[in-house]
């Protein structure tokens, strides 16, 4: 199992911060050239006419084009996974144990081992140990990108659903269930976490910050409100109330993916 870190070339604070950190406890790294966003206008064709998302901001873009990158060398390399990172995460000291595994448990394709001190719902049942930990199926948006786990398979998959062009913030992208990877994939959530975003948990005084920025979640989608015949309102209601039923039945919702 490789790591990946995606740091720009400008950010050497940043990629001193987190190279300290991994080698503290022993753990080889490839550092990925992030895309700048400065030098990645070219790459705004790639943005696709998508009705359900605002415009998404140069960096944005330039995450996503530098994640690419990461499935890219996964998706033709020789291990059966890789692990990415952004360089601002910190890391749990139990970080260094997933790299004695070649692969992820069977049947998971992608593992966010990320906590973002957010609230977040996953499936009450059929968690898969790993690593001590527990994989567990999420079911609604987790945001944050700064590490996950991905199968070969999983990096050529989600290189054929983004090719068609980026729609999307990759956090989205990768773990929000209105999107095409977790309507296709197995994505599960590592809980506890084993990083966290540096500004997520030192939130009063961080060192660093997020260098894409985050957007108002009330914000987030701007759905095209067509007028609905009295059936589809019907059939709207009904699969409302089916769907509360089943999340009250199958799901749990914790405060946070605690980090340690």
């Amino acid at each position: 199992m490789q790591a990946y870190v995606i740091n720009l070339d400008r950010s050497k604070d940043r990629y001193a911060f987190v190279k300290s950190q991994f080698d503290k406890f022993g753990i080889h790294h490839n550092r990925i050239a992030a895309i700048d966003k400065d030098s990645a206008e070219d790459y705004g064709r790639m943005q696709t006419d998508c009705t359900n998302w605002p415009t998404l901001y140069d960096a944005e873009v330039a995450c996503f084009l530098s994640h690419i990158k990461c499935w890219e060398i996964i998706a033709h390399g020789d291990s059966n996974c890789g692990v990415v990172f952004e360089d601002d995460v910190l890391i749990s000291k139990d970080l260094h144990k997933i790299f004695s595994y070649s692969d992820l448990p069977s049947g998971i394709d992608i593992l966010c081992i990320e906590s973002f001190n957010c609230s977040v719902k996953l499936k009450k049942y059929g968690s898969i140990e790993f690593s001590d930990r527990k994989a567990e199926e999420l079911v609604d948006f987790q945001p944050g990108s700064a590490g996950y786990i991905l199968t070969k398979s999983a990096a050529k998959k989600l290189l054929k659903l983004s090719s068609h062009g980026i729609n999307c913030p990759v956090d989205h992208f990768l773990f929000d269930p209105h999107f095409d990877v977790m309507k296709s994939l197995n994505v599960r959530q590592l809980n506890a976490g084993l990083v966290i975003q540096q500004d997520r948990l030192c939130i009063e005084n961080p060192v660093f910050v997020s260098e894409v920025g985050l957007r108002s979640s009330s914000n987030l989608m701007f759905l095209k409100k067509n007028p609905l015949s009295f059936s589809m309102k019907a059939k709207r209601e009904a699969l409302r109330i089916l769907n509360k039923m089943y999340l009250k039945i199958f799901t749990k919702k914790l405060s946070q993916i605690e980090f340690k």
